[in-house]
């Protein structure tokens, strides 16, 4: 964590992990109680807008982001022309230009939306605005995901692959060593013992405790295996 004093009253911390940053202005309340509200304000104001540099919230900064123009541009992806025929052209999926390309396309129905209802309150307007700006929010967030993490997918899944393989193939050595164990608690309690008493005499035939080998046996009857 990165702090920087700006003023007694006002500080900035920035965090930062291996996947996320996030800046925060921390302000403290001054001994008479009371904040200088015009200085805080503009201070505030100020800070919020360096918070919000490196984000795209704005439909401006998304529409830099993803090269919109390039995109709207291309006869290829949207025929504009009358007589267009043909499939249209898309980028491959996943790439870079897959969500740069499904970005605009969004941006491009949110932008068409504000020109026609600028001052419409209408739910049904609204909703679409809602649904294409979160649509919009993930892949922006889901392109970025993939950009840091993508790369490691592959060996995860190897590394998460042999530790499955280790494991089990520890429990299947664990079953093993613990297969005399239970077939002797489950000769007592064919005979008549109860599962209690057939895990003390385990203990004094195999070591352990009651309660341990209690447990194994319910665990493993609860599987429904004892082997």
């Amino acid at each position: 964590m990165k702090k920087t004093i700006l003023t007694p009253q006002l500080a900035v911390e920035t965090h930062n992990d291996e996947m996320s940053k996030e800046t925060r202005v921390i302000a403290t309340i001054p001994a008479n109680g009371r904040f200088d509200i015009e200085f805080l304000s503009s201070t505030l104001a100020e800070l919020s807008a360096m918070k919000e540099a490196d984000r795209p919230t704005q439909l401006d900064e998304v529409k830099r982001l993803v090269e919109f123009d390039k995109w709207t541009e291309a006869t290829s992806f949207f025929p504009k022309q009358k007589d267009a025929q043909g499939p249209v052209q898309v980028p491959p999926p996943f790439s870079q230009e897959h969500f740069h390309f499904r970005i605009s396309a969004k941006v491009q129905k949110l932008e068409r939306l504000r020109l026609e209802h600028s001052q419409s309150h209408d739910e049904q307007i609204l909703d679409q605005v809602i649904a294409l700006s979160i649509s919009v929010g993930r892949l922006l967030e889901e392109m970025a995901l993939r950009k840091l993490v993508f790369p490691y997918v592959s060996t995860g899944k190897k590394i998460r692959a042999g530790l499955d393989e280790g494991r089990e193939r520890g429990n299947a050595s664990v079953r093993e060593k613990s297969r005399p164990r239970l077939d002797f608690m489950q000769g007592l309690i064919e005979c008549g013992h109860s599962v209690t008493n057939a895990a003390r005499i385990a203990a004094f035939q195999f070591g352990g405790t009651l309660e341990a080998n209690k447990k194994l046996y319910n665990r493993r009857k609860k599987a429904g295996t004892f082997g």
